[in-house]
C-alpha cells in the first residue's frame, strides 16, 4: 500500500515546492558569490592601480625657489645711491633676473609615491643693504644663508645655515605647504612641483626688506634622479 502525502492544491505539489526552495537557495548562493567576486575584482583593480613605492636615493637634482615678483622686487630695490638692497645666489646656486634661485641637491632620498624624505642641497643666498645720506651718514649690512636641508613630511620645511648666528646655526627658513601637492615618481626619479612656500620669522630676520612672517614668498619645486 503506497503512502499518500496530502498537499494544498493552491500551493502546488510537494515536489514543486521543493524545487522552488532549491532554486531560491541556488540564486541566493550565486548572488553572494557574484558579490564576493565583484569585491575581490575591485580590490585587485585598486591594488593594480596603486603606484609602487620606491626609495629614490638622489644622485642629482635641484631645489628651485621661484620668488613672487612682489617679494623679489623688495629684495632687490634701490633709491638712487642713497638706499638699496641686493639679493643674489651664492654659488653653486644660481639666480635669474626674474627671481628664480636654483640649488643643486647633493644627496638624500624621497619616497616615489608620497614624496616624503630628506634632501641636502648646496649653495646659498646673500642679501646686502646700504644706506648713504650724502656723506653725513653711511652704513651697510649683509646676511647669508647656505646649505639647505629639505624635509618633506607632515610638516615640510627648508632648514638653512645662517651666518647671522655665531657659530652659524641651522634655522627653518621656509615652510612648504605640501598638503595638496602630489608627488610624481618612478623607480629612478621624484618630482614635487609648485609647492606654496612661506617665509618664517627667522627668515624675515635674515632677509628683512619689509617681509612678514608666514608670508607666501613664491613656490618651490623639487626634482631628483637616482
Amino acid at each position: 500500500m503506497r503512502n499518500l502525502e496530502l498537499t494544498d492544491p493552491a500551493a502546488g505539489s510537494t515536489v514543486t515546492r521543493a524545487r522552488r526552495a532549491l532554486t531560491s537557495v541556488l540564486l541566493a548562493t550565486l548572488t553572494i558569490a557574484a558579490a564576493g567576486s565583484a569585491v575581490s575584482a575591485a580590490a585587485a583593480s585598486a591594488a593594480a592601480h596603486k603606484p609602487k613605492a620606491y626609495t629614490v636615493k638622489a644622485t642629482s637634482g635641484t631645489l628651485t625657489i621661484t620668488w613672487s615678483s612682489k617679494v623679489w622686487s623688495s629684495l632687490n630695490s634701490s633709491l638712487g645711491s642713497t638706499i638699496g638692497t641686493k639679493t643674489t645666489a651664492v654659488a653653486p646656486a644660481a639666480e635669474t633676473a626674474s627671481g628664480v634661485i636654483t640649488f643643486p641637491i647633493t644627496h638624500g632620498s624621497l619616497n616615489s609615491a608620497t614624496g616624503r624624505g630628506t634632501l641636502d642641497a648646496t649653495g646659498g643666498i646673500s642679501t646686502e643693504s646700504h644706506l648713504d645720506v650724502g656723506g653725513l651718514f653711511e652704513s651697510s649690512s649683509s646676511a647669508s644663508v647656505s646649505s639647505p636641508v629639505i624635509t618633506i613630511a607632515s610638516a615640510s620645511k627648508v632648514t638653512i645655515t645662517s651666518s647671522n648666528f655665531t657659530p652659524p646655526t641651522g634655522v627653518t627658513l621656509f615652510t612648504l605647504n605640501t598638503a595638496h601637492v602630489k608627488a610624481v615618481g618612478s623607480k629612478h626619479s621624484v618630482t614635487l612641483s609648485k609647492i606654496p612656500t612661506e617665509i618664517t620669522a627667522l627668515g624675515v630676520d635674515a632677509f628683512g626688506s619689509g617681509l612678514q612672517a608666514n608670508e607666501v614668498i613664491g613656490t618651490a619645486t623639487i626634482q631628483i634622479k637616482g
